[in-house]
C-alpha cells in the first residue's frame, strides 16, 4: 500500500494493540455494529513509522494517493444527504460520537 489520504464521514475511534486481531478477521464489535447499520468502517495505523491505530465508521467518501484517486469532488446536496444517513444510521446503532468529516493521511513506512 502507498501513502493515502482517506476521506471519511463519520466517527473515529481509537483502537489498542489487542484490537488488532479482531480488526483484521473483520470481527471487531464496532465493525459488527456498523454493518449491521448498514455504515462502512476503515481502520489503519495513521502514524507510521509509530503506531497509532484508528477505526473510522460512517461513510468512506474517497482515498487520496499514487494508488488512489487524485481528486474527489463531493457538492453540497450530496454531503447534506450522506450526513443525514450517516446520522441516522450511527443513532439506529447505537454507536456514539458526532459525526465529523475527517481527511487522514495514512503513510506507508
Amino acid at each position: 500500500m502507498a501513502d493515502t489520504t482517506i476521506v471519511f464521514y463519520g466517527i473515529r475511534l481509537e483502537v489498542s494493540d489487542d484490537d488488532l486481531e479482531e480488526l483484521e478477521s473483520r470481527s471487531h464489535p464496532m465493525q459488527i455494529a456498523a454493518r449491521n447499520s448498514g455504515l462502512e468502517n476503515y481502520w489503519g495505523n495513521f502514524a507510521a513509522p509509530s503506531e497509532r491505530y484508528f477505526l473510522f465508521v460512517g461513510k468512506l467518501i474517497g482515498k487520496l494517493g499514487p494508488e488512489d484517486r487524485a481528486e474527489i469532488q463531493f457538492n453540497e446536496d450530496d454531503f447534506a444527504k450522506t450526513a443525514k444517513v450517516v446520522a441516522e444510521k450511527l443513532r439506529e446503532s447505537g454507536l456514539s460520537g458526532t459525526a465529523t468529516l475527517y481527511l487522514s493521511y495514512q503513510p506507508n513506512v
